[in-house]
């Protein structure tokens, strides 16, 4: 295998602590994906900001409590995982070692040199989630790909996962070898299957294929607003204003250098959906 810039992990932190120190918007978002992933959360903040209070009023998921106060590193220990939100390199390292004491993953936002990981750009089809990282080489591309990957997938992918989650238990149970196991699960998600037996039944409907399940909502994807920005002769589809954070210039100047990845005829927006 090649070289990882950075190994791509997915937490498990339904029920779990997670402690994010920090009163500012950037806490607020990380506090936000720790409920949504499930993490009871607790927040250290003095003079928390309103999108703070708004996230403890109705969260995403997993509870949320505000502690009026600064952060002691007794307030680390057993946490699953640990966000500071820190304005001085002083208060960044003071924040990680306490965590890194503590035996604490930390990620301090901001400030990669005090991190044991990184946030990436998300895309949201739980149960399937996509992690996308350039390891900080190239932000803005990575929101890119997340624009374009949240075109290409449509939210009711949703349904076909949890079929698909349901077919794998039917197999398990099933009595077949591994290798039998793992060829029905191939022949069900990928070949499609021409068992009456297939039990992925979505919306009313049988769904062989996740790729026919895809080309079923071509019509929902293409009816999501999308702004076309004309960058010389090239086109960047960008699926929403808040898709991504970046200016039209920056994206101009990455369609030109990343041209190949979405433009022209190999490129996964050119593709049929029904092709390999």
């Amino acid at each position: 295998m090649a070289k990882l810039a950075r190994l791509p992990l997915f937490f498990a932190l339904e029920g779990r602590r997670a402690v994010v120190a920090g009163d500012t918007p950037a806490a607020a978002w990380k506090v936000e994906l720790l409920s949504a992933a499930g993490a009871e959360v607790e927040v250290y903040a003095s003079e928390p900001c309103e999108e703070l209070l708004a996230l403890a009023a109705d969260p995403p998921r997993g509870s949320i409590f505000i502690h009026g106060r600064a952060w002691h590193a007794e307030d680390i220990r057993d946490a699953a995982i640990a966000i500071g939100a820190c304005d001085s390199e002083e208060d960044a390292l003071h924040f990680s070692a306490a965590a890194r004491a503590a035996c604490v993953p930390v990620n301090v936002i901001d400030k990669p040199k005090y991190c044991d990981f990184a946030f990436g750009a998300i895309v949201n089809r739980s149960p399937l989630v996509i992690g996308i990282s350039t390891d900080g080489a190239a932000p803005v591309f990575a929101q890119a790909i997340r624009a374009k990957l949240e075109m290409m997938i449509p939210r009711g992918f949703t349904e076909w996962a949890d079929a698909a989650r349901r077919w794998r238990r039917q197999v398990q149970i099933s009595g077949l070898s591994f290798n039998g196991q793992s060829a029905r699960l191939n022949n069900i998600t990928i070949d499609g299957s021409s068992n009456n037996d297939n039990p992925a039944a979505v919306g009313g409907s049988v769904f062989n294929r996740p790729r026919d399940f895809l080309a079923d909502h071509r019509s929902h994807r293409r009816s999501e607003k999308t702004e076309i920005h004309h960058c010389d002769c090239h086109l960047v589809a960008v699926k929403n204003s808040k898709a991504c954070d970046h200016s039209i210039e920056k994206s101009r100047a990455l369609m030109v250098l990343f041209e190949p990845i979405f433009i022209g005829s190999h490129s996964l927006e050119a593709q049929d959906v029904h092709g390999s």
